[in-house]
């Protein structure tokens, strides 16, 4: 077409090649692929929008830009601040609306 532009860069480089050959392969999706076939792990995104939802509420028009943009940024510091903390230990309780269901819950050390 007459107008197209290329919004992307071809490699030549055998080392940038290389490189991010080597990237891809260290990933968790490379390396787990069946987890991520019929979308069994969610984990992250799901986390992600919790989060969000403590800096944007819904019930709110943000009609600044800058106010917006702050919130997000909010929001991405404290996901990649306290994703993935270590759990110091399980509770293991019985619920009277599900008693076969015997998953333990993580108690998360505090956040930074």
């Amino acid at each position: 077409q007459a107008n197209y532009e290329l919004s992307f860069t071809i490699m030549r480089s055998p080392v940038a090649i290389n490189l991010l050959q080597k990237f891809i392969k260290q990933t968790s999706i490379y390396r787990n692929p069946l987890s991520y076939v019929d979308c069994i792990d969610t984990h992250y995104v799901e986390t992600f929008n919790i989060v969000a939802l403590l800096y944007h509420d819904k019930r709110i028009n943000f009609q600044l830009r800058d106010s917006y943009k702050f919130r997000s940024d909010l929001t991405c510091l404290d996901w990649n601040e306290n994703v993935d903390r270590p759990a110091t230990s399980v509770t293991v309780g019985q619920n009277a609306r599900a008693p076969r269901r015997r998953s333990g819950k993580r108690n998360l050390t505090s956040k930074t």
